[in-house]
C-alpha cells in the first residue's frame, strides 16, 4: 500500500512543500512507497480530516501543518512532543497504526523552530551568531519578532537556540493562550512587548492597514517602525502576506530620504512567494540583509520527511528542487 503524506492548510496551493518532499523521496528512492499531496482543509473541518486520516486501515502517514491549524489542531493530538507543547503550536503529524485495524495514535511535532535555526545559520556563520547573540551592551544583541501568532511562538524557541537572550515581540495582541507573552512564560523567557498600533484621541491605527486614516499619524508611525527596525540586529517577521506593507513602505521612504542605515541588521522574512516581498524589498534598500523565507520551508521540511518516513533527506537535492520551482514562479533566489 502507497502511504499518503501531505500539506494541509486553507488556503494550500501556493505551497511548495510537495516540492521538496517528493524531491526527498526521490532522492531516498521511496517515489513509489509514499505520495505527497496538497490537502486544502477549512478550519471547520480540520478535526474532522484528522479523525479521518487516523482511522483503521488508513493510508495516511503524516501531515505538514499551515495556516490556520498549527494551533488549533494541538488539542486534537494524542501525543505532543514536548517542543510543540512548550511553543505552542504544531506544524507537523504523524499517524502510527500498530495493526491495520487499530485507530492510529496522532502525534504533534514542531519542526518550525529547526527550521528557523537553520535558515539564519545558514546565511549567517556560526561565529557571526554568536558575537550577535552575545552583545548585551547595544543594539546588535537584541531580536524582534513582528506578529504574535503560531511562527512568533516558534521563532521565540529559535532565538533562544541560537543565544539570544533580550528578545522583543510586536504584535497587535500580545495574551492569550496562544499568544506568544504564554509561550514566553512556558519557556522561562522575559520579552519586551510593543504595539502595532498607534493610538490618537479618536481613533487606534494599525501599522499593517493600507493607509493610515490621519494624516498626522504618519510621521509618529515612521519613527516608530525605524526606531524598532533600526535598534534590533535580527528581526523575523511572522505576519501574513499584506499585513507588513506599511512598514515596508516607511522603511522604503526613510531609505531613500537616508533617515535610516540597516547595514548589519538582518530580516527573514517568513514570507516566499513573493520573493522578495516588500518588507524584504524595503529592509535591503536601507542596507540591511537577508534571510529568505523559503530557507526556513526548506530546513523544516527536512526532519519532517524523516518524522513521517524514518529515514533523513539529504539537503542539497531537496534545496536544488526549491530553486528550480522558485526561479519557474519568477521569484528571486539569493
Amino acid at each position: 500500500m502507497v502511504l499518503h503524506c501531505g500539506v494541509m492548510g486553507y488556503p494550500v496551493a501556493h505551497s511548495l512543500s510537495p516540492i521538496l518532499h517528493q524531491a526527498a523521496y526521490h532522492e531516498l528512492g521511496l517515489d513509489n512507497v509514499v505520495a505527497y499531496d496538497r490537502v486544502e482543509v477549512t478550519p471547520q473541518e480540520g478535526p474532522e480530516f484528522i479523525k479521518k486520516c487516523a482511522q483503521p486501515h488508513s493510508s495516511w502517514s503524516g501531515l505538514s501543518v499551515t495556516m490556520p491549524h498549527k494551533q488549533t489542531l494541538m488539542e486534537r493530538m494524542d501525543v505532543l512532543d514536548p517542543l510543540a507543547k512548550v511553543v505552542g503550536a504544531l506544524n507537523t503529524i504523524v499517524f502510527s497504526h500498530s495493526a491495520p485495524d487499530d485507530e492510529a495514535l496522532t502525534s504533534g511535532f514542531n519542526t518550525d523552530v529547526e527550521g528557523i535555526v537553520e535558515a539564519v545559520r545558514d546565511v549567517m556563520n556560526a561565529e557571526q551568531i554568536a558575537d550577535i547573540a552575545s552583545d548585551s551592551t547595544g543594539d546588535s544583541g537584541r531580536a524582534l519578532i513582528l506578529g504574535s501568532g503560531a511562527t512568533a511562538c516558534s521563532s521565540l524557541a529559535a532565538l533562544t537556540q541560537l543565544g539570544y537572550s533580550e528578545i522583543s515581540v510586536a504584535a497587535r495582541r500580545h495574551y492569550g493562550e496562544q499568544r506568544t507573552s504564554a509561550a514566553a512564560q512556558r519557556m522561562g523567557l522575559t520579552i519586551e512587548t510593543h504595539s502595532l498600533t498607534h493610538e490618537s484621541d479618536d481613533n487606534s491605527e494599525l501599522i499593517g492597514c493600507p493607509e493610515p486614516t490621519s494624516a498626522e499619524l504618519v510621521p509618529a508611525l515612521r519613527e516608530h517602525i525605524t526606531s524598532l527596525c533600526s535598534s534590533h540586529s535580527l528581526m523575523i517577521s511572522t505576519l501574513p502576506k499584506g499585513v507588513a506593507d506599511t512598514w515596508a513602505r516607511y522603511l522604503h521612504d526613510a531609505a531613500i530620504a537616508g533617515h535610516i542605515d540597516l547595514t548589519g541588521h538582518y530580516l527573514l522574512d517568513v514570507i516566499y512567494d513573493p520573493w522578495p516581498s516588500p518588507l524584504s524589498d524595503a529592509w535591503r534598500r536601507a542596507g540591511g540583509s537577508l534571510i529568505p523565507g523559503y530557507l526556513m520551508l526548506l530546513f523544516q521540511a527536512v526532519p519532517q520527511v524523516m518524522l513521517m518516513t524514518g529515514q533523513r533527506p539529504s539537503v542539497q537535492p531537496m534545496r536544488q528542487a526549491l530553486y528550480q520551482a522558485l526561479e519557474e514562479r519568477g521569484l528571486e533566489i539569493l
